[in-house]
């Protein structure tokens, strides 16, 4: 099972659904999508050189799937790199994560934007960085953080439909009871589902989840 969101792209502030972003941006980088088939042939390496520093490196097979596991026998293949670094810039209570990465994929198969039409190679590039404004010194999971995210993919991508998009959530996660949690949630979207056409957007939301 290559499940890259558990390797790649981690954010502190991108924890399980009920706790996170509602914005699937914010929880998941995008760029990364053709790389996130779930069934199929792949593995990593992980180094820890140095304190805060961890080089991730991951080669996988996108032509198997859950029932063909052809082990690499058409050429194909997907390159995954990315170097992550937490850092202490504003202090050991507000530490900061940075995150640099880059994809390559081999293989032949059609775009979305125009399916009649087919490419050899695909790649992306991305980068992050996640700051932890503060942090509850009696228990450290609870604070405020910042992140935020933009994206401009090609037409001639796999996953291309076309220009960019970017925005801005805001959410916290409040305890009315020890059973009862609700968030509420403000969203600025600009060129949202990558339509550059598509009128930026304002969303408001409320999130309530019941601990049984």
């Amino acid at each position: 099972m290559w499940d890259i969101r558990r390797f790649f792209d981690l954010s502190p502030f991108s924890g399980p659904y009920p706790y996170r972003f509602l914005n699937a941006h914010m929880f998941f980088n995008s760029t990364l999508l053709p790389w996130a088939q779930y069934n199929r042939l792949g593995g990593l390496v992980l180094l820890k050189p140095a304190n805060g520093l961890t080089i991730t490196t991951g080669l996988a097979d996108p032509g198997s799937s859950a029932v063909d596991v052809n082990w690499f026998e058409d050429g194909d293949w997907d390159l995954l790199h990315e170097w992550r670094l937490m850092a202490q810039v504003f202090g050991k209570d507000k530490p900061t994560l940075f995150t640099l990465g880059a994809v390559y994929r081999d293989k032949e198969q059609p775009t979305l934007a125009d399916p009649t039409k087919t490419k050899r190679s695909d790649w992306a590039f991305y980068g992050n960085f996640n700051q932890w404004l503060y942090k509850n010194p009696e228990n450290p999971r609870q604070g405020i953080g910042l992140v935020g995210w933009y994206n401009n993919i090609s037409d001639d991508s796999f996953i291309a439909q076309r220009g960019s998009s970017s925005g801005f959530e805001a959410f916290y996660n409040f305890y009315v009871t020890p059973w009862l949690q609700v968030s509420p949630d403000v969203q600025s979207l600009i060129g949202p589902a990558l339509d550059p056409s598509g009128n930026d957007t304002f969303v408001m939301g409320l999130r309530a989840l019941v601990l049984l």
